[in-house]
């Protein structure tokens, strides 16, 4: 990536080391739980999940499981993601739901409901641009 511009090119952009990962903590079960922003795939499953009624009951404790990180920052390897789908599904419905609520409000869904509906409406609409007169 350029210093003088710090624009990417379409190698820069591609590269994983411009992903922006934001981390976040969420007192839950006791202890500590941290929490790393998810991709936009990982979003747009979470979606997807929620749209279908066979998928909905564990699309949340599937986002849970692909935000969770440990202190390093590493996530949970995909292999393992049904065994802690089944450990989050056994733990305390309220605890699960603060957990929930932090992952949606560090990836931009405050209003889970509300966001989730405006993004599944809009998913394939791109924002039109301000006017340069504006």
């Amino acid at each position: 990536m350029s210093d003088k511009t710090n624009v990417f090119s379409l190698a820069d952009f591609k590269r994983k080391e411009t992903n922006n990962v934001k981390y976040t903590t969420v007192e839950a079960y006791g202890g500590t739980v941290r929490l790393g922003s998810v991709s936009a795939r990982d979003m747009l499953d979470w979606i997807a999940g929620n749209q279908d009624e066979t998928k909905k009951r564990l699309s949340g404790a599937r986002l849970i499981v692909k935000s969770l990180v440990d202190e390093d920052g590493n996530r949970v390897p995909e292999s393992e993601y049904d065994a802690y789908v089944d450990a989050f599904l056994e733990k305390d419905h309220q605890e699960n739901n603060k957990v929930a609520r932090a992952v949606l409000d560090l990836n931009g869904f405050g209003d889970a409901k509300k966001d989730a509906e405006t993004a599944k409406n809009g998913s394939s609409e791109v924002p039109a641009a301000a006017s340069p007169s504006a």
